[in-house]
């Protein structure tokens, strides 16, 4: 397992952003990639919601799960707040049983750094109780489960009522068997990697700049949920949900159905005429 921290610090240097722990056998090419991925759109006056994030990245000649916790802290001045970025490193042989989106909400990441202070090595929770949900209409969880399971990327957009990490946790419930496989960021638009699940509050400035490029399929929960294929196929065809809905022909408005059959006999009449007087011409 590899840990590396980067957080705003006033020690070992000028105030600003730098690594304040990291793990002696993390390589260079490593840390670079985690310290690229430890940006926040921090807010203010407010307080930004974290970035959590749990990816699948090729690094030091493997695969490793990669999981992200970044927090808005307080900076050098209420104008400039500063974060606190915490990422874990994890082989294949190295996943703890329960899975990514509960290891990010109890396993006691870093949400705030003050120096001075020594940084205990993170330890993988021998258990750990399952990450709080939220209540999302079935048809939302039914939607996104089915791309999930499909592996086709989604993005959500979710109103300030609904937390993301809630959010996101509620779909994991749905779907234990997806287990690690499971990748997604969330409070960001950056940085996305190959991760099947992207959630952004609406009104954030991710939100905003996906709003503009139009990037993939955007469901909003703030819509009206997806209507149920067996609710729309019952409502169709009342008291039968199990029969197609009967094809009818009818004739164009205002025009007696005599006439449309007589004017399909005069044609049929004239491209006859026409291919017997090609032949007699030939």
């Amino acid at each position: 397992m590899l840990e590396l921290i980067h957080a705003w610090t006033t020690a070992g240097g000028p105030p600003g952003f730098r690594t304040v722990s990291r793990t002696p056998d993390i390589s260079d090419a490593t840390a670079e990639l985690l310290i690229t991925r430890s940006g926040l759109d921090v807010c203010y006056p407010g307080v930004a919601s974290p970035v959590i994030a749990h990816r699948t990245l090729h690094m030091d000649g493997g695969l490793m799960s990669v999981l992200t916790r970044i927090s808005q802290t307080p900076g050098p001045s209420p104008e400039r707040p500063g974060r606190v970025a915490h990422h874990i490193v994890l082989a294949a042989d190295q996943r703890p049983d329960y899975g990514p989106v509960d290891l990010l909400a109890r396993g006691s990441f870093l949400t705030s750094f003050a120096e001075p202070r020594k940084i205990e090595p993170f330890q993988l929770p021998k258990s750990v109780e399952p990450a709080d949900t939220v209540g999302i209409d079935d048809a939302w969880i039914d939607l996104i489960c089915r791309r999930l399971a499909s592996r086709n990327c989604t993005t959500i957009l979710t109103p300030p009522t609904l937390r993301c990490d809630r959010v996101l946790a509620s779909i994991a419930a749905a779907m234990p068997e997806l287990g690690w496989l499971m990748t997604f960021v969330l409070g960001t638009d950056k940085h996305p990697d190959t991760a099947l699940l992207r959630v952004v509050e609406i009104g954030s400035p991710a939100a905003d700049r996906l709003s503009c490029t139009g990037e993939g399929l955007i469901f909003s929960l703030a819509d009206t949920p997806p209507q149920h294929p067996k609710t729309a196929s019952s409502e169709a065809v009342a008291g039968e949900p199990d029969q197609p809905t009967p094809l009818r022909l009818e004739s164009a408005p205002g025009i007696p159905t005599a006439m449309l059959v007589l004017g399909g006999i005069a044609i049929i009449a004239v491209v006859i005429a026409i291919a017997t007087l090609g032949g007699w011409l030939q």
